[in-house]
């Protein structure tokens, strides 16, 4: 698990009174891209999802600030290994 990445987690309710819905935002010291990046999104939405839910809101916006974005413990060959993926699933997408 190592430190912890989260540092910050603001809640915001949007709209006339607040009505319309909530919106997340949470702040991360260091954010490591290919180690951590994707684990620490699915919880900030989570999260703001439950909150939003015990509020009788539903969630509208999630944002994700990181003071400094870093790679991480990774092989170039598997970064170049994850765009040639990625780069195939925007091309499907686009197609459909």
């Amino acid at each position: 698990m190592g430190f912890p990445c989260l540092h910050q987690v603001c809640f915001t309710p949007i709209g006339t009174n607040g009505c319309e819905g909530l919106a997340v935002t949470g702040f991360y010291a260091t954010q490591h891209i290919f180690e951590k990046a994707y684990g620490n999104y699915l919880g900030l939405y989570r999260l703001g999802h439950f909150v939003a839910h015990e509020m009788k809101l539903r969630l509208v916006r999630m944002t994700c600030i990181s003071a400094s974005a870093r790679l991480g413990n990774v092989d170039k060959s598997e970064v170049e290994a994850f765009a040639c993926e990625m780069r195939r699933v925007v091309a499907a997408e686009s197609k459909s």
